[in-house]
């Protein structure tokens, strides 16, 4: 369940006066490689400051710790080498030096008999993902980030055409007033902020983050 929150005011800003100095670049700087150095500029700066001093890039640091820990957790948990170490029989206990100690039943010979190897059937029964499926992810994966790629291209071209042909009007300042419009429906859109834990505001600050547990 989602539910809505109150937006933080640094995002929205944060947002609106990114795209706006995105796409008012032209009307500053004319060669096309000093355009695309000065809008890398602005990415990286908008960048550092949504992730150090925005409520969702604290989010984001939280989960990446989080994924760190489980993964640092996932390999203190795997097993030591099978073999195990070379240890002679003085090193091991005396029921170790007996492959029969008294009072227990001598091993299988067969052990394989008691422990069958898993069948390619109950692998995949048991939710292991097929080749296909994972093909089908990857192939989904490269078609969503192409379409983003095409579409963020074609909106840069579509801004791009329009504040030329303000210019070309006698327009001043085309793309600024190109970008101020979009950097205000960039503003509206993140001050959609939605709450993908779908806790209650009660369980909130006034700031909209969430409350520490008792």
């Amino acid at each position: 369940m989602s539910t809505l929150r109150r937006p933080d005011p640094r995002t929205v800003a944060l947002a609106g006066l990114t795209t706006w100095a995105w796409y008012a670049v032209p009307d500053v700087v004319g060669p096309r490689w000093a355009r695309a150095t000065a809008k890398s500029v602005i990415g990286v700066g908008a960048t550092a400051l949504a992730v150090g001093g925005t409520r969702e890039g604290r989010e984001l640091r939280a989960g990446l710790r989080d994924l760190a820990d489980a993964v640092a957790a996932d390999v203190e948990a795997l097993p030591g080498d099978p073999a195990g170490p070379d240890l002679g029989p003085d090193d091991l206990p005396c029921e170790a030096c007996d492959p029969t100690p008294a009072g227990r039943d001598a091993p299988d010979e067969d052990p394989a008999d008691d422990n069958p190897a898993p069948t390619a059937g109950a692998v995949v029964a048991a939710g292991a993902p097929t080749a296909g499926a994972v093909a089908a992810v990857g192939v989904g994966t490269l078609a969503a980030v192409g379409l983003a790629v095409a579409a963020a291209v074609a909106g840069e071209r579509w801004a791009y055409r329009r504040g030329e042909a303000l210019r070309e009007r006698g327009v001043v300042a085309p793309h600024t007033r190109v970008g101020f419009v979009l950097g205000l429906l960039a503003a509206g859109l993140a001050a959609i902020d939605l709450d993908l834990d779908g806790r209650p505001a009660d369980d909130r600050d006034p700031t909209g983050d969430p409350a520490p547990a008792p």
